[in-house]
């Protein structure tokens, strides 16, 4: 087991006394010691992170041996996208946090009606991802941090398609 040493000095000692006696520090196994400032300072911690996201969607869906490919570029989403946030919300107590993932994106595109020129289409795609989680630091190193996670997504979507002159 490594040992730090560290000065220790009374306020009423003085030059006449001896030299200051040396004292130590227990450390982890993994070679770190646990500051009271780093993780025991019993107080509430809030961190808040936005981001984003650039999805893509390629693949073959269909229903009962009647296949269709889908290819959705990041440029086909984004000409349609008419709103969202994405972030990350994290409170933290000591080794304890419960971060909270949180998307919500709509998307909306109109389209006429081929044989009836004034009536067009228009579908509308809301949708929200929320995953709240409970995380345990286990493992607390310079290098490496391990935590232990839990946690359960929820995701919410809604669809609207209106035809009609006045979309």
């Amino acid at each position: 087991m490594a040992q730090q040493s560290a000065d220790l000095v009374s306020p009423d000692q003085t030059e006449s006394t001896s030299a200051p006696q040396k004292a130590t520090a227990p450390q982890t196994p993994s070679g770190t010691l646990f500051a009271s400032s780093d993780l025991s300072d019993s107080k509430w911690h809030f961190y808040g992170t936005g981001y984003i996201w650039i999805p893509g969607i390629h693949g073959t869906v269909g229903i009962r041996g009647f296949d269709a490919s889908v290819h959705v570029t990041a440029g086909d989403i984004f000409s349609n996208f008419r709103g969202g946030f994405l972030g990350v919300f994290t409170p933290t107590y000591n080794r304890f946090s419960a971060p909270v993932d949180f998307i919500w994106m709509r998307l909306r595109d109109s389209r006429a009606i081929p044989f009836v020129p004034d009536y067009s289409v228009r579908a509308t795609l809301n949708m929200s991802i929320v995953t709240p989680k409970v995380n345990y630091l286990l493992v607390n190193n310079p290098k490496v941090k391990i935590f232990g996670t839990a946690g359960a997504p929820h995701l919410a979507c809604g669809n609207d398609a209106r035809s009609g002159t006045d979309n």
